[in-house]
């Protein structure tokens, strides 16, 4: 057993689980997934002026999600966490765990090939057929960009 966690953006109602990156959930297993820490990052970062160098989707624009928790209150937090608020996310808050991952693999080298074969290995199942089918098109991309 053990306590499992979850990073919960109290302002906007939404979350993202470190299980949907394809890591575990427990402190040192989500600690130790570098895309679970990205996409962290990823929601946070935000800049006032706009720099080629900065990240883009594939059309060169501004990601949708990018910068989305910037300046909100975030925490991440347990299931034993006294405050309830692990239970009342879950129940009641958004799971926005695949939009980020959708949005990260339009977005050129951001994802490593080692990140995206793990994600593939999560979501093995049917459901995940059409999302599967984008994640290798981001492999194979990936792939150039990173050799």
């Amino acid at each position: 057993m053990g306590q499992y966690y979850m990073t919960v953006c109290m302002d906007k109602k939404e979350f993202i689980h470190p299980r949907k990156f394809g890591s575990g959930a427990k402190e040192l297993e989500y600690i130790s997934n570098s895309l679970y820490g990205k996409a962290i990052m990823y929601l946070l970062s935000k800049s006032s002026e706009d720099n080629p160098a900065d990240i883009h989707d594939y059309q060169g624009e501004q990601p949708l999600y990018k910068g989305r928790w910037s300046g909100s209150r975030i925490r991440t937090v347990g299931d034993y966490d006294k405050s309830d608020l692990y239970k009342r996310a879950r129940d009641k808050y958004i799971d926005i765990s695949i939009y980020i991952i959708g949005e990260m693999l339009t977005i050129d080298g951001l994802l490593l090939p080692r990140e995206i074969s793990m994600l593939l290995d999560y979501y093995a199942g049917d459901e995940y057929k059409s999302f599967r089918q984008q994640m290798h098109i981001a492999m194979t991309y990936s792939k150039k960009v990173w050799s």
